[in-house]
């Protein structure tokens, strides 16, 4: 009995010293999940486009600008020229010309040349839609209504079946 109960705890103990060690990746490997965000990430970067002030400190990129650049270039979908919208406004003629060189030397760093890069001072025209057509469409997004007051929407009880 001893004996049985000894095997019994050492089969025990030698199963849960392996148990999920094989499951989970190194920290150095990306995972699945993690691909997909820095997908998401580059790809909304590109379609954006926009720096704005807070990417510069002065006329230099700071560690803001640099990530979304450096997401911007990530998104492998997109058409070169790269463009960049300079949407940080200023009057500042000097102070504009620098974030403009910044951009630039920025991308050249990286590897992309002058002809594939363009900067475009203003924001980009394809990042923003009106909202009237967003709020008509509003109502249609409730359960049960199709118009933009959202009458006659079904309450709560009736889409699950309560109390018919």
């Amino acid at each position: 009995m001893k004996t049985l109960f000894c095997l019994m705890s050492l089969s025990l103990f030698a199963g849960c010293a392996n148990v999920g060690v094989r499951d989970f990746p190194p920290p150095e490997q990306i995972r699945a999940s993690q691909q997909v965000f820095a997908t998401q990430a580059a790809s909304g970067a590109r379609a954006d486009a926009n720096l704005y002030s807070a990417h510069f400190d002065g006329g230099r990129l700071n560690s803001l600008g640099e990530t979304k650049l450096s997401a911007m270039i990530a998104d492998d979908d997109a058409a070169m020229p790269m463009r960049v919208y300079l949407a940080a406004a200023t009057d500042d003629a000097a102070l504009r010309r620098a974030r403009h060189e910044a951009i630039e030397v920025y991308l050249q760093d990286v590897g992309l040349h002058s002809d594939q890069i363009d900067v475009i001072d203003g924001a980009n025209p394809g990042a923003v839609s009106p909202a009237d057509s967003h709020l008509k469409r509003m109502g249609k997004t409730e359960s049960g209504s199709s118009d933009s007051e959202g009458a006659g929407a079904a309450t709560p009880a009736q889409t699950f079946g309560i109390g018919k």
